[in-house]
C-alpha cells in the first residue's frame, strides 16, 4: 500500500468585464479585473495594448476578446467579453475641386437618413445626402449622422479655383539655332481637348496632332 498527494493549485480569478455596446469611433476603456497583473488580451485588433487590465478599444467593427491571466504557479484563468459596435456608418464622399461659377453635387453615404451638413452656406439642403454645392469660395463641411444615441461626424472639403481657359499660338518662330524662338509651341491653361493642324503657304498640311502634352 502507498499514497500520493496531488496538489491542485488555484487558477487566477479573472473578469474580462461586461459585454458592451458602443458607438463607432469612440475610445472605450476596458473594465476588467484579475487577481494577478500578468494578463494578456487576444486578438490584438482594436486594442492599444494587450498586457494591461484596462486597454483602450477603438475599432470600427465588433470584437470578442479573450483575457488570459497567468498566476505565479503557472495556472491560467480565462474570461471573454464582447464589444459590440453599432452599425452606424458614414462616408461624406471625396474632397473635390471645381471651377469658379460651377456647381457640384455632394455624394455622401450613410446608414441613416438622420444627417445634417454644417455650415449651411453654399448648400441647397443640409438634411439630405446629396445637396448641391454652389458657392464662390472654398468650404470645409462636416457631415454628422445620428442613430440609436450614437453620433458620427466626418469632414469633406470643396475647393473652388479660377479656371479661366486661354490658348495662345505664336504667329511665327525662328528655328535658326540662336536659342531664341527656336521652337513652336501652343500655350494654354485648363484645356481638356487639344487639336492642331499646321499648313504651309500653299495650303498643304505639314503637321497635325491631338496630344495635349504638347501644350506649354
Amino acid at each position: 500500500q502507498d499514497t500520493v498527494l496531488v496538489t491542485v493549485n488555484p487558477s487566477p480569478v479573472v473578469n474580462a468585464g461586461p459585454d458592451t455596446v458602443i458607438c463607432p469611433g469612440v475610445n472605450y476603456v476596458m473594465i476588467s479585473s484579475s487577481s494577478t497583473q500578468n494578463v494578456n488580451w487576444s486578438p490584438v485588433t482594436g486594442l492599444n495594448r494587450t498586457d494591461t487590465l484596462n486597454p483602450v478599444f477603438n475599432y470600427d467593427t465588433s470584437q470578442v476578446y479573450i483575457l488570459t491571466a497567468t498566476g505565479s504557479n503557472g495556472c491560467k484563468g480565462i474570461d471573454t467579453v464582447n464589444i459590440n459596435v453599432t452599425g452606424l456608418t458614414l462616408n461624406p464622399g471625396p474632397d473635390t475641386t471645381i471651377c469658379s461659377g460651377e456647381t457640384d453635387t455632394l455624394n455622401a453615404i450613410s446608414s441613416t437618413l438622420n444627417i445634417v451638413w454644417s455650415p449651411a452656406a453654399g448648400l441647397s439642403d443640409t438634411s439630405i445626402l446629396n445637396p448641391i454645392f454652389s458657392y464662390a469660395q472654398s468650404m470645409a463641411y462636416t457631415l454628422t449622422a445620428s442613430d440609436s444615441g450614437c453620433r458620427l461626424s466626418k469632414q469633406i472639403t470643396v475647393t473652388v479655383q479660377e479656371c479661366n481657359t486661354f490658348v495662345k499660338a505664336p504667329q511665327a518662330f525662328t528655328p535658326n539655332g540662336d536659342g531664341t524662338n527656336d521652337h513652336f509651341t501652343v500655350f494654354g491653361q485648363y484645356i481638356s481637348d487639344y487639336q492642331i493642324h499646321i499648313f504651309n503657304r500653299w495650303g498643304e498640311e505639314v503637321y497635325s496632332s491631338n496630344d495635349i502634352n504638347e501644350l506649354n
